[in-house]
């Protein structure tokens, strides 16, 4: 027991978290403006903020586990970008960070890692890091602290400016020294701009350069949205952690507890938890179908039509029973094998 708690003392401490974030918005929410509010709707980032500004989760469903966090971490691989449990790699595609997190995959992207230099004749900027050679956690907590202050003087884009922020900082953007770059401080403050960039391949640029810096031999602290991988791997598989009441939620990591995901997932070798990819009949799968049905019925008669169509439907629904027997036979034997 001894030797597990001391194993355990030795985990690297992964900084990023939803539950700095969730304590912020749960201290200022009722503080908040209106109009501060307007303007976050208006932002990319409101299906994240909203869920913590209306307090759809508990505070214990917003934890991460960092023992789950670093046994992915090793299982990723620095030249394919993807995980390998087995022997499949398994990748995170703008897509999935999309769907999970609810951003922008449309747009372009920037190069996070590049030095941008400190903003000139910015006025968020000039008036709460005129000082300031890189703008840390610490810093934006204050300033966010300071615009909310006074609500007779309270200045809407500076409040939803700095709230964006501390999202960026905490969770999205997280470094591991705490520190969010010029470029995505001054993003922050210009609100013209939201809807040109891709968040979603952003987010992911992130994540990959700070996995890239992971060691074999050596724990270290990483920089990124390492949470978004467990998010990612709930929505991928079915080991379990799901919200009950939110389980058809969207975005969909508000469906997911991983503290219940990491209860499961120490049941399970790698092998098992790979096995487990790609076993679910997802809305996908009759979406593809139907636009195959529709693709075929297309400029055909009404009778063929039909026939065509209940052949495709025929066939969608042996797909789901096998899908369905296999996962089943998986799973059984899951439950049989030894842990």
């Amino acid at each position: 027991m001894a030797e597990g708690n001391e194993q355990r003392d030795r985990l690297p401490q992964y900084r990023a978290s939803l539950q700095s974030f969730n304590e912020k918005m749960k201290t200022y929410r009722k503080v908040i403006s209106p109009d501060a509010i307007m303007m976050l709707t208006s932002s990319p980032f409101w299906d994240i903020i909203k869920v913590f500004h209306l307090q759809f989760l508990e505070d214990s469903e917003c934890k991460k586990v960092d023992e789950d966090i670093l046994r992915m971490v090793m299982a990723y691989d620095t030249k394919k970008q993807g995980f390998v449990l087995d022997q499949t790699i398994h990748k995170i595609t703008a897509e999935d960070v999309a769907t999970c997190l609810g951003v922008r995959l449309q747009g372009v992207a920037f190069p996070l890692n590049k030095h941008h230099q400190k903003p000139k004749n910015n006025g968020i900027i000039d008036k709460y890091f005129a000082d300031a050679k890189k703008v840390t956690k610490v810093m934006v907590d204050n300033a966010l602290k300071e615009a909310l202050k006074d609500p007779k003087k309270q200045v809407p884009i500076d409040v939803a400016s700095l709230i964006v922020m501390n999202l960026f900082i905490s969770f999205l953007f997280c470094t591991s020294g705490y520190t969010l770059s010029w470029k995505l401080v001054e993003v922050c403050t210009d609100w013209t701009s939201w809807r040109q960039y891709s968040w979603a391949s952003l987010i992911l640029d992130h994540l990959h350069n700070g996995l890239s810096k992971k060691q074999q031999e050596k724990d270290v602290a990483l920089s990124g949205c390492l949470p978004l991988i467990m998010y990612w791997l709930a929505d991928k598989t079915n080991i379990g952690g799901v919200i009950k009441r939110h389980e058809r939620a969207t975005p969909t990591f508000i469906k997911w507890s991983l503290v219940e995901l990491h209860k499961e997932m120490v049941k399970l070798t790698n092998v098992q938890i790979e096995e487990m990819f790609d076993q679910k009949v997802t809305v996908e799968d009759l979406a593809v179908t139907l636009h195959i049905i529709k693709g075929r019925n297309k400029g055909a008669a009404e009778a063929e039509s039909s026939e065509t169509s209940g052949c495709f439907l025929l066939l969608w629904m042996l797909c789901f029973y096998l899908k369905q027997y296999m996962y089943l036979t998986k799973m059984t034997a899951l439950v049989a094998s030894p842990r």
